[in-house]
């Protein structure tokens, strides 16, 4: 493991290398950087990733007798680490430790260009109040010896107090056993956890750094678990309204640690706010429209739409792919709807969408014939509007009044995909899961349907859009109670 020689001591990181984006990994107490592994194989493909193992009681190597080891030198040494490693246009990965909102009060955010903040310590919640007797284990001599071997037992590595609340599933016993066994084994270890630990300053101190952090004007992603149990819920929030640039997705099924429980939903949110980030450093080189608008801005919501699109149109056309010949006569949950009539309407409106723009669909095998091969040809009609700017950008006339074409598409079409695959799967007996992100996307907007559109023809003579409310449970999963408000049956 590569090593790099610091103020404090000597700390190991790992770096994935590549020319991709630089993402710094940070992780929390007692801990080191393998809580990040399913992010980081997911994400090391595209970006190089960077992941630290940070002297907060999981770090094998001691640090200096004499560091400096408080909340604040630490976060400092966040910097340094960046400095010494020469990482620029860096984008920070946090969980759990608070670490970089003590490094952007003090003004150490020059080399990062956003930031991604999951579950972790903010305002005055270092530590978390469930995890604070570890301070007063700190203080008493032994006390931090006699606590890490009471984590070796499961039990009370599973209670609210120990590491029960961190992760709705167990992190696995290996994983958690490289954690815990430096400061099990190494006094030195626990000496660098108590300098630690013990030096959080007092909690004005601590308000008065979130409050001087704010001036972070780059990008930054809150990611926060609903049911989180060590940071308030209501944290997300304040963190997305503190910084000037910042936008909030909650997760359900998950406590902080986000990257252990819901991994491969928080390498989508990340790739798609890098994918943004990127779209909008793209755009700001380009010279102002004619108009002087800002041509940034578009550029930026083409690139989310398509990208939102293309992976909806994957997620479609994997399971148009997947429907055996003699399942296409089967009945769909949407009434006199066969699986085939599922993907005719999704290929019909992909030639709604190109008629305001005077296009058609380019001619190809009809759905009755081959329906993939229909649906593909349909799908390369509409990404050639989307990767077109200009067309991308024409106002079309639609019943809910003038929009652009890549926004007709993104809440028409795409949106279509979404629910009719669905459709499709339950139809040809195919998994049915829909994307978290997804249910997350629509639970708002489908809470707010009523009576009046559920009445047919409300969308045009002989159109139902939504069919009546099917009742469901409240505590139901999210995916169950946003069917049942679609007009499906989710049992």
């Amino acid at each position: 493991m590569p090593e790099v020689e610091l103020s404090a001591g000597t700390i190991d990181y790992e770096d994935t290398g590549g020319d991709g984006p630089v993402l710094v990994f940070l992780h929390g107490l007692i801990m080191d950087g393998s809580v990040w592994r399913h992010v980081v194989s997911e994400l090391r493909s595209d970006y190089r990733c960077v992941v630290p193992t940070w002297p907060l009681g999981g770090h094998r190597r001691p640090m200096r007798p004499d560091a400096d080891l408080s909340l604040q030198a630490l976060g400092l040494l966040i910097g340094e680490f960046l400095e010494r490693l020469d990482l620029t246009e860096v984008t920070l990965v946090q969980n759990d430790w608070g670490g970089a909102q003590v490094l952007l009060a003090h003004g150490g955010s020059d080399r990062l260009v956003s930031l991604v903040l999951t579950s972790c310590e903010a305002f005055d919640n270092y530590p978390p109040r469930p995890a604070r007797p570890i301070v007063m284990f700190a203080k008493i001599p032994g006390g931090l010896a006699l606590l890490m071997q009471a984590l070796r037992l499961r039990a009370v590595r599973r209670a609210p107090a120990g590491w029960g609340w961190m992760s709705k599933q167990a992190v696995p016993t290996d994983v958690m056993d490289d954690w815990f066994h430096p400061a099990t084994t190494d006094k030195r270890i626990r000496r660098d956890l108590a300098k630690y630990v013990t030096s959080v300053p007092h909690r004005q101190v601590l308000l008065d750094w979130a409050a001087a952090g704010a001036k972070f004007d780059n990008p930054v992603l809150v990611v926060w678990a609903r049911e989180d149990r060590m940071m308030p819920s209501d944290h997300g929030r304040r963190l997305t309204e503190l910084f000037p640039n910042a936008q909030l997705i909650e997760i359900d099924d998950s406590y902080t640690l986000i990257p252990e429980d819901q991994p491969a939903r928080l390498v989508q949110e990340i790739r798609e706010f890098l994918g943004r980030r990127t779209s909008c450093d793209r755009a700001c080189a380009l010279p102002a429209s004619p108009e002087g608008s800002p041509v940034e801005v578009r550029g930026a919501c083409m690139s989310e739409v398509a990208e939102r699109y293309r992976r909806r149109a994957d997620i479609f056309e994997s399971k148009v792919a997947a429907v055996q010949p003699d399942e296409w006569g089967n009945q769909s949950p949407c009434q006199d709807w066969t699986a085939r009539d599922v993907v005719g309407h999704i290929v019909d409106m992909h030639a709604v969408m190109l008629r305001p723009l005077d296009r058609e669909l380019t001619p190809a095998p009809s759905v009755q014939d081959d329906p993939l091969a229909a649906f593909t040809s349909a799908r390369a009609d509409i990404e050639a509007v989307l990767d077109d700017p200009d067309a991308a950008a024409r106002p079309c006339d639609t019943p809910m009044g003038s929009v652009t074409a890549e926004n007709h598409i993104d809440g028409v079409v795409s949106e279509d995909m979404v629910i009719h695959g669905w459709d499709l799967a339950r139809a040809t007996e195919q998994d049915d899961t829909i994307d978290p992100y997804e249910l997350e996307r629509m639970w708002p907007a489908v809470q707010k349907i009523g009576p009046e559109l559920r009445t047919p023809g409300a969308f045009g003579p002989g159109i139902v859009v939504f069919g009546p409310e099917v009742t469901v449970s409240a505590d139901a999963p999210l995916q169950d109670r946003v069917l049942g408000l679609l007009g499906r049956d989710p049992g």
